[in-house]
């Protein structure tokens, strides 16, 4: 099955991502920002068992193995970054081409357009 040429325009392909990695952004913020406020509410209401469930997550991450997990979120991060970063300049090279190309286009109309075709009529 093949999607209609349409869609397939890299220009609104890299809009709509842009949109969308945005959009995402915003509202995690939104929500980290609401989530912080009931924590400090929930703080203020209740100090002790607040610091009791701080303590007993305090003793929990002690007792994981953060540095092994962290091992394997840089390895993986290393792994994909590169591949990542080459399509992000790609990307990148061919909207400054396209743009480049566009320009040239629109120079070689206008010197169409405004050279005559013809000299221009005798008048006395």
């Amino acid at each position: 099955m093949s999607l209609p040429q349409s869609s397939l325009q890299p220009e609104s392909v890299l809009k709509s991502i842009d949109r969308g990695v945005t959009g995402f952004l915003n509202e995690a913020q939104d929500t980290v920002r609401r989530q912080y406020a009931e924590v400090e509410d929930t703080v203020r209401r209740s100090p002790a068992a607040s610091l009791a469930t701080a303590v007993a997550v305090g003793y929990f991450l002690h007792r994981l193995p953060l540095r092994a997990i962290i091992n394997a979120n840089l390895r993986i991060v290393s792994a994909l970054a590169p591949p990542a970063l080459f399509l992000f300049g790609a990307a990148k090279v061919y909207e400054m081409v396209k743009e480049e190309s566009e320009a040239a286009r629109l120079r070689r109309e206008f010197d169409l357009n405004s050279s005559p075709t013809a000299a221009p009529p005798y008048v006395d």
